[in-house]
C-alpha cells in the first residue's frame, strides 16, 4: 500500500511539475548576423553553447541593396531592418524561427543619403537612421503587425546635427536619440515625440567636440570613440552628457566599433589598424579600467564587434580577412572581462564583413494544457504505476 500511495503522490508530482512548466518559454536560439559590404549580403550564424558558429540554412542572404552598413531588430524580434548606404535605403525583413531573413513587402524604403546605423526605440514604434551623406536623420513610425515603414512627419531631422552623422543610439528610456558626427560638431542629442517620433534638439546641442564614430547607450551611460580615443558620458534627466571620471581612455589605433555587453559591465572596442580589441571594465559613474591582458589581438581590419545575447562571447568582423573572431568573455575572478580566443576562430564571412549584432530568437513557449488535460494526465499516471505495481507483486507470489 504504502508503494501505492508513493506511486500516486509520484505521478501526481510530476503532473504538478508539467504544469507548473506549461507556457514556459524554452531556452533561446542566439544567431549572429554579419553584413558583408563588399557582397552586398547578409551572414547568419546560430552560435553554439562553446561560441561556436554555423551558417543557417539559406545563408548567406541578401541585403537587397548596395554596401549594406547597420542592422536592428524590433523588440519583439520579428521584423530585422538593414541600411544599405549604397542605396540609400532601408531594407525590412521578416525573421524566422530560425532565424532566416525573409523580406517583407513594400521594402525597400528610401532614405536620405547614404544611410550607415539605425536604431529602434525601445517601443519598437520608430525606427531611426544615421544618414551620413545628408547630414541628417531619416525617421519611420513601424507597422507592428506588417513591420512596413512610414515615414515621421517632418523627416528627415538636420537641426543641430554636426557633419556626416554616422552612428545614433537611443537611450533607455526612449526619451533621448544621440548622433555621433563623424567629421566634427561631436554629438548631437534630440528629445523623442513619444506620439508621434518627432525630433526636437536638446538644450546645448550639439555637446562636445570630435570625429566620433560608433556610440553605444548602457544604463544611464553613454560610450563614443574617435579616432585612438574612447570617451564615456553619463546621461541626464534633461538628456545633458557630462564626462565620466578619466575619460577620454586610449584604445587601439582608428577605432571603429564598439559594443557593451548586455549586464553593462564590460566595453570593448576594435581597431582597424592595430587590428586588436581594447577591454574595459564599467564602474557605476562611468569610469573604466582596463581588463588584465588588454588590448587582445584580432584579425587584419578589426571593424564591427559584438557580444552575443548572453554576454559570454565577443566577436569581431575582420574587413580585410574576410572572416569572424571569436573569443570567450571571462565572466568573474581577477582576469573578469578579459578575452580567450575560441578554438575554431576564425570563421569564414562574406566580403568586408563591416558590422556584427547578435540576435535571441525566441523558441515558441510550451502549449498550454487546460485543468482537465493535466488531470487526465494524472489520471494516466496513477493507473500505470498501479499496474506496475500489481505486475510485480504477480512476479513474486509466483
Amino acid at each position: 500500500m504504502r508503494r501505492l500511495f508513493a506511486s500516486y503522490w509520484t505521478a501526481a508530482a510530476m503532473a504538478g511539475v508539467f504544469a507548473g512548466t506549461a507556457g514556459i518559454g524554452l531556452a533561446q536560439n542566439a544567431t549572429l548576423y554579419a553584413l558583408n559590404g563588399g557582397s552586398a549580403s547578409i551572414s547568419a550564424f546560430s552560435i553554439a553553447a562553446d561560441g561556436g558558429l554555423s551558417p543557417i540554412t539559406g545563408s548567406p542572404f541578401s541585403s537587397t541593396g548596395t554596401s549594406p552598413s547597420g542592422m536592428v531588430f524590433d523588440p519583439a524580434g520579428r521584423f530585422a531592418y538593414v541600411t544599405n548606404a549604397g542605396s540609400n535605403h532601408v531594407a525590412a525583413f521578416r525573421v524566422s524561427q530560425s532565424g532566416a531573413l525573409s523580406p517583407i513587402g513594400g521594402s525597400p524604403f528610401a532614405t536620405g543619403a547614404g544611410p550607415l546605423q539605425d536604431a529602434i526605440d525601445p517601443t519598437g514604434r520608430f525606427l531611426y537612421t544615421a544618414c551620413n551623406g545628408s547630414n541628417s536623420i531619416s525617421a519611420f513610425t513601424i507597422d507592428s503587425s506588417t513591420g512596413v515603414l512610414t515615414p515621421v512627419s517632418g523627416s528627415p531631422f538636420t537641426a543641430t546635427l554636426g557633419i556626416g552623422a554616422w552612428d545614433l543610439a537611443i537611450d533607455a528610456t526612449g526619451r533621448f536619440l544621440y548622433v555621433a558626427n563623424s567629421f566634427g560638431n561631436g554629438i548631437s542629442g534630440f528629445a523623442i515625440d513619444p506620439s508621434t517620433g518627432g525630433l526636437t534638439p536638446l538644450a546645448g546641442s550639439p555637446m562636445g567636440s570630435g570625429f566620433f564614430l560608433p556610440i553605444r547607450i548602457s544604463g544611464n551611460l553613454l560610450f563614443t570613440a574617435a579616432q585612438s580615443l574612447l570617451f564615456s558620458f553619463t546621461v541626464g534627466p534633461g538628456g545633458s552628457l557630462t564626462a565620466a571620471p578619466g575619460s577620454p581612455y586610449a584604445v587601439g589605433a582608428l577605432a571603429e566599433g564598439l559594443a557593451v555587453d548586455p549586464a553593462g559591465r564590460f566595453v570593448y572596442v576594435t581597431g582597424i589598424v592595430s587590428n586588436n580589441v581594447s577591454g574595459f571594465t564599467i564602474a557605476a559613474n562611468g569610469a573604466l579600467t582596463a581588463v588584465p591582458g588588454s588590448p587582445f589581438a584580432a584579425g587584419s581590419g578589426a571593424f564591427g564587434t559584438t557580444t552575443d545575447p548572453s554576454g559570454r562571447f565577443l566577436y569581431v568582423g575582420n574587413v580585410f580577412a574576410n572572416n569572424i573572431s571569436g573569443y570567450s568573455i571571462a565572466q568573474s575572478g581577477p582576469s573578469a572581462g578579459a578575452l580567450t580566443p575560441l578554438a575554431a576562430q576564425p570563421f569564414a564571412s562574406g566580403q568586408y564583413p563591416s558590422f556584427l549584432t547578435a540576435h535571441s530568437l525566441p523558441v515558441p513557449p510550451v502549449p498550454v494544457l487546460g485543468e482537465w488535460a493535466w488531470a487526465a494526465l494524472a489520471v494516466l499516471l496513477v493507473a500505470a504505476a498501479r499496474a506496475a505495481l500489481h505486475a510485480r507483486r504477480g512476479s513474486t507470489s509466483s
